[in-house]
């Protein structure tokens, strides 16, 4: 076998040439190809051809067509394959437009999502406050309503006041009076206005008290007149009654009653008229009980005196025929 590239002999089997390197099976391949190519160009060559009887012209742009197939073949593949890459590339595009569209629409919604979330809890705590202002109302109008149902009292009872009893002295010494009262429904305490005097001064204090009874105490001879009011505290006001009747009491009197003077005078009404009054009342604070009727210019001897109700009373008889008139105001009588 001669090799067909340099000349060279060679064996009936082999593969390759020793001295070039030349392949014979390289070239039965490429002989196949060849023969393959020539195949395919000759079954084009006979689709091609016309059943019909051609000009010269025709013949001739015929051998034209038929050089420049291949070349034609080539650029349909490659406008093909432009078209078919410009498709790819268009179909990327639009899909990657359509993801970006719905991730914004996407954001678009959670952002309105998010919104309206917003909104509804900005609507809740407006409601939340809301319920707290009407809870503060309703509050305030109870209070309201408990400051005005709390009225004060047109009055006061006025306290039923007793006599003066007589008590022990807790210290043996002098002599002691007590004087009570009935209790007064809604009164917070008691004012007591005491007036003492030995006779010729008067003294005048006012004392509170949480008890119904006050208790006075003297070595020495004086006499006490005493009223008594209550009271009742409502915030910053305070109301009163009225003043009870007023009760007197003479303490130590005995011992004095020898030392005084008698004074001689004549009864002055004043264009009214007067009367002498029990002991019961004027010393003992008795009820309201009349000695004796006293006519104008009657003439009066004063044997003992005594001051309760705040009046200085004379305990006085007939100049002239010694009758007994009880004790008169000393407002009533001239003394000579």
């Amino acid at each position: 076998m001669i090799c067909p590239n340099c000349g060279v002999e060679l064996e009936d089997d082999a593969k390759n040439c020793y001295l070039c390197g030349f392949s014979f099976e390289m070239e039965g391949e490429n002989r196949i190809a060849e023969s393959n190519e020539e195949t395919l160009e000759e079954t084009f060559n006979d689709i091609s051809k016309p059943d019909f009887q051609e000009s010269a012209s025709d013949q001739v742009l015929y051998a034209k067509r038929k050089k420049q197939s291949p070349s034609l073949i080539i650029a349909i593949v490659v406008l093909a394959v432009v078209i078919l890459g410009l498709g790819i590339f268009a179909a990327t595009l639009l899909m990657n437009s359509k993801n970006i569209s719905a991730d914004s629409h996407s954001g678009e919604i959670a952002i309105s999502t998010a919104t309206t979330i917003t909104e509804k809890t900005e609507e809740t705590t407006t409601e939340t406050v809301a319920t707290t202002t009407i809870e503060e109302t309703t509050s305030t109008t109870i209070q309201t309503t408990t400051t005005t149902v709390t009225e004060l009292p047109e009055n006061l009872d006025v306290p039923v006041v007793s006599a003066f009893q007589k008590t022990e002295s807790p210290t043996g010494i002098g002599e002691c009076y007590t004087l009570s009262w009935d209790v007064v429904v809604g009164a917070d305490g008691y004012e007591v206005c005491e007036e003492s005097t030995d006779g010729i001064e008067m003294e005048t204090n006012i004392l509170q008290l949480d008890l119904n009874y006050y208790t006075i105490s003297a070595s020495e001879p004086l006499t006490y007149t005493c009223r008594v009011r209550a009271y009742a505290v409502y915030g910053s006001e305070i109301i009163y009654s009225d003043w009870s009747e007023s009760q007197s009491v003479s303490v130590c009197q005995d011992d004095s009653s020898s030392d005084f003077v008698y004074y001689l005078g004549q009864v002055n009404t004043h264009g009214g008229s007067v009367d002498g009054l029990t002991t019961s009342y004027v010393c003992n604070g008795g009820s309201y009980e009349v000695e004796h009727h006293v006519e104008n210019a009657w003439h009066v001897t004063a044997k003992a005196q005594y001051y309760s109700y705040g009046i200085l009373w004379y305990e006085c008889w007939d100049t002239d025929d010694g009758d007994y008139y009880g004790w008169i105001d000393s407002a009533y009588i001239d003394f000579y």
